[in-house]
């Protein structure tokens, strides 16, 4: 398989309001950098690319389209780390539960030194054999450059391997260099010492937009390979937008295959439908061989819903058709292919467990940053992230969205139409930015809107008439004049016990509040005691007056 690298976003982005709970998992993101909002890279760009790949039965498919590149710098300070354990499938998409590679771990880890340097290190291993190295991606006057190192042993001896990567990316032009070294015993977790590698391995891949609807572009892959030899293609490529829903992509070369050169072209159209569904409809020709393939796809929303896709290749005689659907707390897939004369299916599922706060949330597989949507006590109120909506808040006002984009600053938003009318909402909106894996407690600021009247009598009989009535609790405090009949009105005093004091023309009085934990939009508390203090001062709340 040739692919032109992609490499993961990695920005920070982050709001005042945000919450700091952004350090629940196995990444680290200083309060710092979180609450000033700070940058985790240094720029993002759109440009083309294309993948070539060839699946195990055979098939082989072009995928091209547009993306958003972010460099791979952390900004000073900021750490981008993960661990992982688990046992080692073998086959997959073509044995069942075969886990008889034993136990696998891996593991990464990256630091900020400066706006402008990044280093870090990688370690991967299993049963019989280790592999690691350090990494180092710095910015440079012009561009961006990349290089990273590993070496290997255990299984099949000792081995190597080198990566220097160098991208620069303006409005104007984009270019992106790939330089890989592989030795012939080097092992990772995806490859062992009988799989066949590059030995070395060049990608090159150039473009430049023209006008608004149309840019062109260069690329160049090489490899020559430890046992099949030299395998080359080089082709232009260009990319039109027809209309708002429309585009067309074409590229034409020369591959070259141990010496024997054959002409390569592709072009594909591409429509969108809407209501998140595609199609394409393309043609290829590439070793003195042509055909053509046909792809209907309907992705995957941000919530609960449904996916699929549904393709067809001549030119390997290939067919396929698989369905996807999500809920709050799982992932479901279907898939069938055909290639030839033979049949192969595919059925999973998979979930997890996350962690947060004091309380465990069944989910979806976490695959990028999380969070908990908290909207105290409402239940049903509609969680969004990105416009997108992703479900409801549970009977105690939790919302889990596993799906944010790490580093970035993800919009989450609650629907105030579905809060109670008897509610006072404050902000409807958070910008929240997590570590990859990680996660943030996101509470709204949302408190029922709920009043306390009553009677005030002292106990001589008498009332506090014309006077003023001052309860405080814990976050906040609450005020109301005292009528001539001495009745009094409070709004927003949470249930509990509370202390008040009531400044009159006699002096003052000091009273207990007990309110009770009620449905009712008014509270009536009757009757209350006040005891009359002339000082009334170190002991009570401060008065009014004295204010």
């Amino acid at each position: 398989m040739w692919s032109s690298p992609i490499r993961r976003s990695v920005v920070r982005q982050c709001s005042p309001a945000s919450p700091s709970r952004a350090n629940t998992r196995s990444t680290r993101t200083t309060s710092r950098d979180r609450c000033r909002g700070r940058r985790a890279s240094r720029s993002r760009r759109r440009r083309s690319t294309s993948t070539s790949t060839e699946f195990a039965f055979g098939r082989a498919q072009e995928v091209s389209g547009r993306y958003y590149f972010s460099s791979g710098l952390l900004g000073e300070g900021l750490t981008d780390y993960s661990a992982n354990v688990g046992m080692r499938r073998n086959g997959f998409g073509v044995e069942s539960f075969d886990y008889s590679g034993g136990v696998g771990f891996s593991g990464r880890y990256r630091r900020g030194l400066t706006d402008h340097l990044t280093l870090g290190g990688r370690i991967e291993g299993g049963r019989g054999f280790v592999s690691g190295g350090p990494t180092l991606t710095a910015g440079l006057p012009v561009g961006e450059l990349d290089l990273s190192v590993a070496s290997s042993g255990g299984r099949g001896g000792l081995g190597g391997a080198a990566s220097l990567g160098y991208s620069y990316i303006s409005r104007r032009f984009g270019a992106n260099v790939l330089l890989r070294y592989l030795s012939d015993t080097y092992s990772n977790l995806s490859l062992t010492p009988l799989n066949d590698r590059p030995r070395l391995q060049a990608t090159l891949s150039a473009g430049v937009p023209i006008a608004g609807r149309f840019s062109a572009g260069v690329e160049v892959q090489a490899a020559q390979a430890r046992d099949s030899g030299y395998l080359g293609r080089y082709a232009v490529r260009g990319d039109m937008q027809l209309g708002g829903s429309t585009s067309l992509s074409a590229s034409a070369g020369v591959g070259d295959a141990g010496g024997s050169i054959s002409p390569v072209a592709f072009v594909s159209l591409t429509h969108f439908f809407g209501e998140q569904t595609t199609g394409s409809a393309g043609a290829s020709s590439q070793n003195h061989q042509s055909g053509s393939n046909v792809v209907v796809q309907r992705s995957l929303s941000a919530g609960n819903g449904f996916g699929y896709r549904v393709a067809g290749d001549s030119s390997s005689s290939s067919g396929e058709a698989m369905v996807q659907a999500q809920s709050s707390f799982g992932l479901y897939q279907a898939e069938y292919h055909r290639e030839g004369a033979s049949n192969t299916g595919l059925a999973q599922a998979s979930g997890g467990v996350v962690f947060i706060g004091d309380d465990a949330f069944l989910s979806r597989p976490v695959q990028a940053g999380f969070a908990l949507i908290q909207v105290p006590g409402v239940e049903g109120v509609r969680g969004y992230l990105n416009n997108q909506e992703i479900g409801r808040t549970d009977s105690h006002g939790n919302l889990l969205i596993p799906a944010l984009a790490p580093y970035y600053g993800n919009r989450l938003r609650i629907e105030g139409t579905d809060v109670p009318m008897d509610y006072e909402v404050g902000s409807l909106e958070q910008l929240v930015a997590t570590p990859l894996r990680g996660g943030a407690q996101v509470v709204f600021d949302v408190k029922r809107s709920q009043s306390v009247a009553g009677l005030i009598r002292m106990e001589s009989g008498k009332t506090p008439a014309f006077g003023e009535l001052r309860v405080d609790y814990k976050g906040g405090h609450a005020e109301s004049p005292v009528s001539a009949e001495g009745k009094f009105w409070l709004d927003g005093v949470p249930p509990g016990k509370h202390h008040g004091l009531v400044e009159f023309r006699d002096g003052f009085c000091n009273l207990d509040l007990n309110v009770p934990a009620s449905p009712e939009r008014i509270v009536e508390l009757g009757a209350v005691r006040c005891t009359i203090d002339q000082v009334a001062t170190a002991s009570a709340v401060t008065s009014p007056a004295s204010r």
